[in-house]
């Protein structure tokens, strides 16, 4: 790597997090949106009452400035996309991904029309909801990555031997997590167990409609649960500090997460703590997803030191 690269690619790592703070702002919203019941605010796309700008009350207000972040978000990232373009060291690193990227975001524009036009159907909320994750995601990535391009980032260490599939567990658990609770929103089955931690008076009540919804969504947040202080007990012993404090807050994030779903409930849903359930959850899959990433390479590494530690 010559001299002038890390200069190239930290500027670079950092309009990459920036926007990576304001997609996920732009999902905070959303969930603001659905917590509101102002999906349909604006009942036109992509005008709002055929107005760019219509008259305002509280739920046009939200529904309109998420669409204005939204469109925010994809100016920003249409101009990282022709940064990459534009510059042979970012297109041999990262071109695929930002293609895929793009996908994402057309995927995630044409969802964003379709859940005003079929008038909230659970079916494309959810996927919006799992679009919009993937796309913040992939900013993640990418995010990374070129922090890492940058030399930013300690050497790669050994890491017991559980603490790879356990985050990769964790983070696959945590977008079903995320997929789940899209769809105790969208089809208005958040308090369909009033109660925590039975439903009904019942810890298992029978799995039926709303009720069923809701307890999946329940029994895979336990499941979740388990994964992520498993992997934090495991990761304990990990020399690299990045998967050891990585772990940690994956772990703190939990306990918010956990506080946030039983208040939810008790408290009937409120719009903040709806909002922030959504938002939370996304720093864990981030946090994960960092985690996972920052163990690329562990492979090989314990691959080559096995002689070394046989002799």
């Amino acid at each position: 790597m010559t001299q002038t690269t890390p200069k190239i690619f930290r500027p670079f790592s950092r309009f990459a997090l920036v926007l990576s703070i304001l997609t996920l702002v732009l999902i905070v919203l959303g969930a603001t949106v659905r917590a509101m019941g102002a999906g349909l605010a604006c009942p036109d796309w992509p005008l709002c009452h055929g107005q760019f700008v219509p008259p305002m009350d509280p739920e046009i207000f939200i529904e309109w400035f998420h669409r204005l972040v939204a469109a925010l978000v994809s100016t920003l990232f249409l101009g990282l996309t022709l940064w990459v373009a534009a510059v042979k060291e970012l297109r041999d690193k990262f071109l695929p991904l930002v293609l895929f990227s793009v996908g994402l975001l057309i995927v995630q524009i044409v969802l964003g029309a379709l859940t005003v036009l079929h008038l909230l159907a659970f079916e494309t909320v959810t996927m919006h909801l799992g679009a919009g994750t993937l796309f913040l995601s992939s900013l993640v990535l990418l995010t990374v990555m070129a922090w890492k391009e940058a030399g930013d980032h300690p050497a790669l260490a050994i890491q017991p031997s559980i603490v790879r599939p356990l985050a990769l567990a964790a983070m696959v658990a945590t977008y079903g997590q995320i997929l789940l609770g899209g769809l105790v929103s969208s089809k208005y089955a958040a308090l369909a167990c009033p109660d925590f931690p039975a439903c009904h008076g019942m810890l298992f009540p029978p799995m039926i409609g709303a009720v069923a919804t809701h307890m999946i969504h329940r029994y895979g947040a336990y499941t979740l649960a388990v994964l992520v202080t498993a992997l934090m007990v495991a990761a304990r012993k990990s020399p690299d500090a990045l998967v050891r404090r990585g772990t940690l807050l994956a772990f703190a994030f939990l306990g918010i997460q956990v506080a946030l779903g039983i208040a939810n409930v008790l408290m009937r849903v409120p719009v903040p703590l709806s909002a922030s359930h959504l938002g939370v959850a996304e720093l864990l899959l981030v946090t994960l997803l960092v985690v996972n990433i920052g163990m690329l390479g562990d492979r090989k590494i314990a691959s080559a030191a096995r002689p070394a530690l046989a002799q």
